[in-house]
């Protein structure tokens, strides 16, 4: 009894959340705009917290229904299913929701055209009914419908500054990749579908052979969705354009949906191809350490966390790949430690770039600028956004005690448990060098983050913009900042409280991993909670007995400047040169060149002007990408000449086309 009506609570949840969106793009046709904003934003924030409450409702009790009996998609109903696997990632989508529900009307408050306010919520809804109703989807029919939705409706909102050429371009490249992605994951669909004759996700298995084929393509599709190298092109330009509350949304789910839907299939349908797992293993490494060697070059700060998103994906990617591998040879709590990581590490992944993609956006309304050669000094006039991208970047560098912390630390257990397991001395090699490249991606991107949190906010002024920037319009926390501050208390309550967070992942973990008797809290004994009051305590035990009488007659000084006067803000530190001695190591690679000028009447002794500029050339974009694309456009130009616009020669064709059919058809 009680289950009947939890099931029946939640679906109507979950509707009631899909009916009121549905009921918020009619409402952007009311009148006084301030208003307006506020009610569409709490009908956001409403359904929000409807799909949290489902979600927590059928946390362990999955709930089947039919939420829209009436609609046919020709194949297959829409149906839907709640299962443990999806609840973690409605939470994710409830969570995340919230906050640019809260950070919208102050965000909108700068808009000067009210039709794009109205774009702006319509497409923010139609996002939204998407991305749950790909979570809710339990057939591979009504999945592609909604992942349609919810792909043209995200790059609508990349498009929202449409008049920028660069918004255009983003547009276009993203586009590009999720019709390739979708191309990808509608074959694999097909052949599962042809292998066992149902639409149903969870009657699917990738444990025979006929599922090779398949489980290659949903590979395919997965990897350039997420944004996987060697299809990541499109998400450095991409991540940075949305609108700012929209931006939490798109950098915290679109990516961890494609990896939702590999961990659905391949490693909740029992996926065994030694072939997949030694892929998306190489795959994987390669997007770690390449998105964050370009994070490390970047100077755009959105950009290089999108660079950072590349990073992490292919960290996540490599815990899938180790997990097919483990559960290939029984090794279960290899596979268990794999799976915990990539599932924890995808949530916290989610939830820290959302808040450090609201900080970028705040620092962008601020300075308006994302260049950090022009930032600066920020600390004082955006204290903060300070505190919360300070949380944000310790969090996805993996410091104890914030939360991705936990997620990292799964995955070195699992690379010293592989390493240390009955398997293939190569395969125990591979294991070895993983916890190397992870150390190695973990320090690189440690220099990243210290590089965007101390050129951003740190030091002086790089520019008026930067000198001149307040919090918000009104120079009191807004709507932003507290959405900032909602995520940043999230990180820390996950850190702080691991057991907890992975007790309540036990249900995915067992769905995913087939082992009912698998508890969450086991796979990480670690107490981060106490050890973090501790810590607290200590420190400030030692602020108050130690350093606290000193900080009274603590004295200010000039810092000593050889006798040339205050230094301007040229001496100071840029991005450039403080990545620039990384970057020369990697240099091949990076495809990075020094450009120096030194100009004046005497330049040898008393140089006048000195510019040294630095210059990367990406090899996929240039040497593999484009070289494609031009192809393309010979082709194109080529079969112009086809339509010669004369009829008789259109009838030709028509010929010529049904004489092949008839030949094929006669020959099979």
């Amino acid at each position: 009894m009680f289950n009947d009506l939890t099931q029946i609570s939640a679906a109507h949840l979950f509707t009631a959340a899909s009916a009121l969106w549905l009921a918020g793009i009619g409402l952007t046709a009311l009148g006084r705009e301030r208003v307006k904003d506020i009610l569409l934003a709490a009908v956001l924030l409403v359904g929000c917290l409807m799909a949290l409450s489902g979600a927590a409702i059928s946390w362990n009790h999955p709930v089947e229904y039919n939420q829209l009996q009436f609609l046919s998609f020709g194949l297959a109903q829409a149906d839907a299913r709640v299962d443990p696997l999806s609840v973690p990632f409605i939470a994710l989508l409830g969570l995340l929701g919230a906050a640019a529900a809260v950070a919208s009307p102050s965000h909108l408050a700068a808009f000067k055209e009210q039709g794009k306010k109205g774009h702006y919520w319509k497409l923010t809804f139609i996002f939204m009914i998407g991305l749950l109703q790909v979570l809710l989807a339990a057939n591979a029919v009504a999945f592609l419908v909604f992942w349609e939705i919810m792909s043209l409706s995200s790059a609508a909102l990349v498009a929202a500054d449409h008049i920028r050429h660069r918004a255009q371009r983003a547009a276009f490249a993203y586009l590009t990749a999720t019709r390739i992605s979708t191309a990808f994951i509608t074959a694999a669909f097909l052949f599962m579908h042809q292998n066992t004759g149902s639409w149903s996700l969870a009657a699917w298995h990738f444990d025979t052979p006929e599922s090779l084929c398949a489980a290659v393509l949903l590979l395919a599709g997965v990897c350039t969705k997420a944004g996987i190298w060697p299809m990541h092109v499109w998400l450095p330009l991409a991540y940075p354009e949305p609108p700012a509350p929209t931006s939490a949304l798109f950098s915290g789910l679109v990516s961890n949906l494609a990896i939702y839907l590999l961990m659905r299939l391949l490693l909740a349908g029992s996926c065994s191809h030694m072939i997949i797992a030694y892929v998306a293993l190489a795959l994987g490494t390669v997007s770690a350490v390449w998105g964050v060697l370009f994070a490390l070059m970047e100077r755009d700060l959105k950009k290089l966390l999108a660079y950072s998103s590349v990073e992490n994906m292919g960290i996540i990617l490599t815990a899938i790949g180790v997990a097919i591998l483990a559960h290939s040879h029984g090794l279960a709590d290899v596979a268990a430690l794999a799976t915990a990581g990539a599932l924890f590490h995808s949530l916290n992944h989610g939830l820290v770039k959302a808040l450090l993609f609201l900080g970028a956006s705040s620092v962008e309304r601020a300075a308006h600028t994302r260049e950090m050669s022009a930032l600066g000094g920020l600390s004082k006039n955006l204290p903060w956004t300070m505190l919360c991208f300070f949380v944000g970047s310790l969090s996805i560098c993996a410091m104890p005690p914030m939360n991705c912390f936990a997620s990292k630390w799964l995955l070195y257990q699992t690379f010293f448990h592989l390493s240390f397991a009955h398997v293939p001395i190569m395969e125990r090699a591979i294991a070895l060098a993983m916890v190397g490249i992870l150390a190695f991606v973990g320090a690189l991107s440690l220099a990243c983050f210290t590089k965007a949190v101390g050129i951003a906010f740190l030091g002086r002024p790089r520019s008026e913009a930067a000198a001149k920037a307040k919090e918000s319009p009104s120079g009191n926390p807004d709507g932003l900042i507290l959405a900032q501050l909602l995520l940043t208390v999230a990180c820390v309550m996950v850190g702080t409280s691991v057991p907890i967070a992975l007790d309540g992942l036990t249900p995915a973990l067992q769905q995913l991993t087939n082992n009912p008797a698998l508890v969450g809290s086991s796979l990480f004994p670690m107490p981060l909670g106490q050890l973090t009051l501790v810590g607290a305590l200590l420190v400030s035990s030692i602020y108050i007995f130690v350093l606290g009488g000193r900080s009274a007659t603590a004295k200010s000084y000039i810092t000593w400047d050889c006798g040339f006067g205050p230094l301007s803000t040229r001496a100071e530190e840029t991005g450039s040169s403080f990545s620039h001695p990384i970057g020369r190591i990697f240099s091949q690679v990076l495809q990075m060149k020094v450009s120096t000028e030194i100009s004046g009447k005497d330049r040898r002794h008393f140089p006048e002007i000195v510019k040294v500029e630095t210059f990367m050339t990406p090899i996929l974009e240039t040497k593999i990408y484009q070289p494609l694309i031009n192809a393309f456009d010979w082709l194109s130009s080529s079969l112009v000449r086809l339509q010669t616009g004369s009829i008789h020669i259109h009838l030709l064709y028509v010929f010529l086309t049904m004489i092949l059919l008839v030949f094929l058809d006669t020959n099979i």
